[in-house]
């Protein structure tokens, strides 16, 4: 089969250069090329199928090209912003980008973003053809439409089998229970709550089975499009009336497809509009779903284990005040070793413009550091602040901040380097790093050094009134 006789191609660019790159790819990579065209021939498919057989095959993409994905993380993540943004938060309708492949390693960046438009096409399919949208608008039972009847989930097995991949743990817990009030009968018959609950076990558990033999995993990736929509559609009344302008432009533009590259970054090479949507990176977060769906017993308790039940929860009240005994030992010993010298709001504004210039102005860092400094910073506070989805790369970029300003401005007092990564790896839930032998000396790796112009412009926003001080 020619190559550009396949799907993937549709959002190429005609360039005379891709077949030359297209086929030195695949003579490496002929697996992908098998898929590809496995993939076109299963077009007629249900949706389902589709999506499975895209999202395995693109973790192991992703596997194979690692370190490419994560050196251009950023740009990835731009042309899916860019595509929300053109056709007014949703992939719906078109797509509207040529990409030009100008070497062999741009074709895995190409695939990464094909197999990503075509998951978030199907998903959207998926939420809107099972009015899934309305388990997600809606909080409560009670908000949703009443032609959605009860249990909607548990006796919809095909469906629960892409419930992981479009709502968080929470969510789903929450509408799991919906369905199983629905299903709670009165008997004083043990045998039938029995056999109630046994099989609504295996059911499942034979479900988890089965996503995880088609994914070939035990975890998955929140790739909701409608999270995604809503996450990024979060801009302030100024990029609000760029947002618009934007929009203006496409619809006037409507049949112009804009030629991007891998060095396509949205927000400052997009025509003439500067658009900073400042999201989160929502997919290729890793969730576990394991076989814990929902605690069975709660809604068909069994007589039998009743008195099991009381000893069970005797045992956890007592480790419930050990833990929070412990838990009260290590606040105590986590705000010793980080002490702060200026004011809070202040150095928020400090913490805040380190983010933007080395973190990619990540919102939810920004939040988690005023609860790290609020927390150090009052003794009333006891409960232990968590920095989410905070990998060991980021730990190396906060610790060279830490230290750096330490040195240059002293508004942190540190009772030591080491004390201070054990802090950032406990409350970044990356104990098991605590032996890299790179954290202590992070600060002076080319990568995570700042450079003299940031630490000028952080130096400026320390009070005058301090600097003066000391």
């Amino acid at each position: 089969m020619e190559i550009s006789s396949l799907k993937f191609t549709k959002y190429l660019s005609s360039e005379k250069t891709n077949p030359y790159l297209l086929e030195g790819f695949f003579s490496t990579n002929p697996e992908i090329f098998q898929f590809l065209q496995d993939y076109d021939r299963i077009s007629y498919t249900d949706n389902l199928t589709k999506f499975f057989c895209l999202y395995r095959n693109r973790e192991s993409l992703i596997q194979k090209f690692e370190s490419l994905f994560e050196e251009k993380k950023l740009h990835i993540h731009s042309v899916v912003r860019f595509l929300y943004a053109s056709d007014s938060f949703s992939l719906k309708s078109r797509v509207v980008f040529e990409y030009l492949v100008k070497e062999e390693k741009d074709v895995a960046i190409y695939l990464n973003l094909y197999y990503l438009i075509e998951i978030f096409i199907i998903l959207e399919r998926i939420v809107i053809t099972n009015d899934l949208y309305y388990f997600y608008t809606c909080v409560s039972k009670s908000d949703r439409p009443s032609f959605l009847e009860y249990p909607y989930f548990i006796n919809n097995p095909e469906l629960l089998k892409i419930v992981p991949f479009l709502f968080d743990q929470e969510k789903i817990e929450n509408l799991m229970k919906d369905d199983l009030k629905s299903l709670q009968i009165e008997t004083e018959e043990l045998s039938g709550i029995e056999i109630i609950r046994e099989n609504l076990d295996l059911k499942l558990n034979s479900i988890v089975e089965e996503i995880m033999l088609r994914t070939d995993s035990n975890c998955a990736k929140l790739l909701n499009p409608f999270y995604l929509r809503d996450n990024i559609y979060m801009p302030t009344e100024e990029e609000f009336s760029n947002i618009s302008r934007f929009l203006e432009y496409s619809k006037e533009n409507s049949k112009e497809k804009y030629k991007i590259d891998s060095n396509f970054i949205f927000g400052r090479d997009l025509i003439s509009i500067e658009v900073d949507f400042r999201s989160p990176i929502l997919f290729d977060d890793w969730k576990s779903f394991g076989y814990s769906w929902i605690n069975l017993e709660e809604f068909f308790p069994s007589p039998r284990v009743g008195e099991q039940n009381e000893l069970v929860n005797t045992r956890n009240r007592i480790d419930e005040i050990e833990n929070q005994q412990k838990s009260q030992l290590i606040s105590i010993k986590l705000k010793s070793i980080l002490q702060i010298n200026i004011d809070l709001k202040s150095l928020n504004i400090i913490a805040d413009t380190y983010i933007d210039a080395k973190l990619f102005g990540d919102i939810n860092l920004k939040k988690d550091f005023k609860m790290l400094f609020h927390f150090v910073k009052t003794p009333e506070i006891t409960q232990i602040p968590i920095l989410r989805n905070t990998n060991l790369e980021t730990v190396k970029y906060l610790l060279s901040f830490f230290i750096t300003l330490k040195n240059e401005t002293k508004i942190f007092d540190i009772n030591s380097i080491k004390e201070l990564i054990y802090l950032l790896l406990y409350i970044s839930n990356n104990i098991d790093s605590i032996e890299n032998e790179q954290l202590r000396k992070v600060h002076r790796l080319p990568k995570f050094k700042i450079n003299k112009d940031l630490v000028k412009e952080l130096k400026s926003l320390v009070p005058i009134s301090y600097l003066n001080s000391f």
